[in-house]
């Protein structure tokens, strides 16, 4: 079969390199892992990424990119690639998405509010315990609520420019106090940092 003859393929590769009997099943299992079917679907060029076990046992990432060789009578009887050790690349992905949902988590489950603002005065991010101190039920509804922040959140609106300029000026901001209203109406102080 098809199949099998690209699987032989496979193992006469893997003669060159030495024994590889998981890696070999690997190989030959990537026809229906990665969705082909059959070898008619290997006279299109293909880019894979997949994930092997090398002959000392550790787990590698590759990216193999080809296309079957089809003889005259139309039968696909190699494959002509590369394949390339991305176990770096994937790796830092790796780490940089655990980084990600880390971060994510803190953020969401920090008791004081969290926010990042555009300077025309919208959130463009708040975790959940903002929502909760000026009275929304989500970040959400606080972000989809608020397009004014100097108009809208600040009890005197000067506050929001006094807040852009102490920004602008000394690049981070400490302890600075203001009245705002809730969505609730009630008036509350807070101290933004």
């Amino acid at each position: 079969s098809d199949k099998f003859a690209l699987c032989d393929f496979a193992a006469r590769t893997q003669e060159v390199a030495g024994p590889f009997p998981r890696q070999l099943r690997q190989m030959c299992g990537r026809l229906a892992v990665h969705g082909f079917a059959s070898t008619d679907e290997l006279r299109r060029r293909f880019d894979v990424e997949y994930r092997i076990i090398n002959r000392s046992g550790a787990e590698r990432w590759v990216w193999e990119r080809g296309i079957g060789l089809q003889a005259p009578d139309g039968k696909v009887f190699a494959v002509e690639g590369i394949v390339q050790d991305i176990s770096t690349r994937e790796s830092t992905y790796r780490a940089l998405r655990n980084a990600e949902r880390r971060y994510r988590s803190l953020f969401d489950n920090a008791i004081e509010g969290i926010f990042r603002t555009s300077p025309d005065g919208r959130y463009l991010d708040a975790n959940p315990a903002l929502a909760r101190i000026y009275g929304f039920d989500s970040p959400l509804e606080l972000m989809n609520s608020l397009s004014d922040i100097g108009a809208q959140l600040y009890t005197d609106s000067s506050r929001r420019q006094a807040f852009i300029d102490t920004m602008r000026r000394h690049s981070l901001v400490s302890g600075f106090e203001s009245q705002i209203r809730r969505h609730d109406g009630r008036l509350i102080w807070i101290s933004e940092n």
